[in-house]
């Protein structure tokens, strides 16, 4: 079992916390110091993304022929992989963002992963002629890819967050929206969802399951995003590194299950994502009388936004008569 705490247990401040200036959107933050490319960290980094792609690779190649009913040894085998996965999944980009870079660095870096997961979608498919161990390896470079790339874009656009109260609202807002757009009849995700699952197919990250066994879920490309931003939010401003990762690992990991085994078709992740967020930070939070006023405002309109958003696309791209 690979343990995150030596990926995940510094507590040591950024160079910019410990000069007592603020954190700028875009400062070049490479000056060397715990959150700098130390060789440590990018040895970390690298033993993630070989235990991940390793893992991906062996699961499908494990034999198991399930009689009719549901034995406790499928249903270990549907479990551990997805206990597995998940800490894996939340593994990578967590030791990515990890790694400071400068703005010029991390969207060179952006812009040659996403090329990269560019060319596995649409030149590198797994093809039917292939053998199978190919094809297993082709979708594992391929979901590798898009962590990658979604990590960077994530810790790029975690730059514009100046204080770390602000993870307050962004959380609960980016939940609310989120279960509104995926579980709800009118949500633009649920919407492609049931009306393109191969889009959804393509561009999600599914969890590896035994050969023989049909079960599974995947993990949508903005929860992908969305993990990596928190994630950056949380190291760039020094906050509870340690139970920020416990918690959304396993908050993340039980809705994955509960999507397996429950009727319950889809869950919008960044609901369970978001409340792991701020229960692991909630003392940092703090905001004067004028701040929660104009917090209430913000994400009333916020809100009113996004259902219009909802109920426009619903109705002009999904249900037009």
């Amino acid at each position: 079992m690979i343990q995150p705490e030596d990926g995940i247990a510094g507590e040591s401040k950024t160079p910019a916390e410990t000069s007592g200036r603020p954190v700028t959107p875009f400062e070049d933050d490479t000056i060397p110091g715990p959150e700098s490319p130390t060789s440590r960290n990018m040895s970390i980094m690298w033993l993630s993304i070989a235990c991940y792609i390793a893992f991906i690779n062996v699961v499908p190649l494990i034999p198991f022929h399930p009689g009719r009913h549901l034995t406790w040894q499928a249903l270990v085998l549907l479990i551990a992989p997805t206990v597995i996965f998940m800490l894996l999944q939340l593994w990578v980009p967590w030791t990515v963002v990890r790694i400071r870079q400068s703005v010029t660095t991390e969207m060179w870096q952006t812009a040659l992963f996403a090329a990269t997961w560019i060319g596995f979608l649409f030149i590198f498919p797994p093809h039917r002629g292939f053998p199978r161990a190919a094809n297993i390896l082709l979708l594992s470079l391929s979901f590798l890819v898009q962590t990658l790339t979604l990590a960077r874009m994530g810790s790029l656009l975690a730059r514009i967050v100046r204080e770390a109260k602000i993870l307050l609202p962004l959380g609960f807002i980016a939940g609310l929206i989120d279960i509104i757009g995926a579980m709800t009849r009118v949500g633009f995700t649920n919407n492609v969802m049931r009306h393109h699952p191969e889009i959804v197919a393509q561009v999600s990250v599914a969890v590896p399951t035994v050969h023989g066994l049909r079960f599974g879920s995947s993990i949508g490309p903005g929860d992908l995003l969305f993990i990596a931003f928190f994630f950056a939010v949380v190291q760039r401003h020094n906050l509870n590194l340690r139970w920020t990762f416990r918690l959304v690992y396993i908050f993340l990991t039980i809705s994955m299950l509960a999507v397996q085994f429950t009727p319950v078709p889809s869950i919008g992740a960044l609901a369970p994502m978001g409340i792991a967020v701020i229960i692991s930070n909630a003392r940092y939070f703090e905001f004067t009388r004028e701040e929660k006023f104009a917090m209430l405002y913000a994400g009333l309109i916020a809100f009113a936004c996004t259902l219009g958003f909802f109920f426009f696309t619903n109705a002009l791209f999904h249900h037009r008569p």
